[in-house]
């Protein structure tokens, strides 16, 4: 899929469809002053409707920041580190923001 509405045409497709559980991920994200972006390799761990869950480090600042497959597609944004100890993240899933993107009249992604 590509973003609908971008003048650029994408090599590759933007949004990752079918991710399931076990599935490899990586978060990105900036930590607070500082010009660096830090990426963790996790899992995909739970998948519950409206939010997923992936075994990665997150720290202070990676809200916002891509979650991508392996192939570089996005599979959502981090919402936040919900348990630092055991390295567990939620997302806010690509598919939700397509439907908040659509929902306001603003470009969402198509195929």
């Amino acid at each position: 899929m590509l973003l609908k509405g971008s003048k650029v045409m994408s090599s590759k497709p933007l949004l990752a469809a079918g991710a399931e559980r076990g599935d490899a991920v990586y978060v990105l994200g900036c930590r607070p002053g500082s010009p660096w972006v830090f990426m963790d390799r996790g899992v995909v761990a739970a998948i519950d409707p409206g939010a997923w869950y992936v075994t990665a480090h997150a720290d202070a600042g990676w809200s916002g920041g891509p979650v991508l497959d392996k192939l570089g597609r996005l599979i959502g944004l981090v919402q936040d580190g919900i348990c630092r100890d055991k390295k567990l993240v939620r997302l806010v899933t690509a598919e939700a923001i397509h439907w908040f993107l659509e929902g306001h009249k603003q470009p969402g992604f198509s195929t």
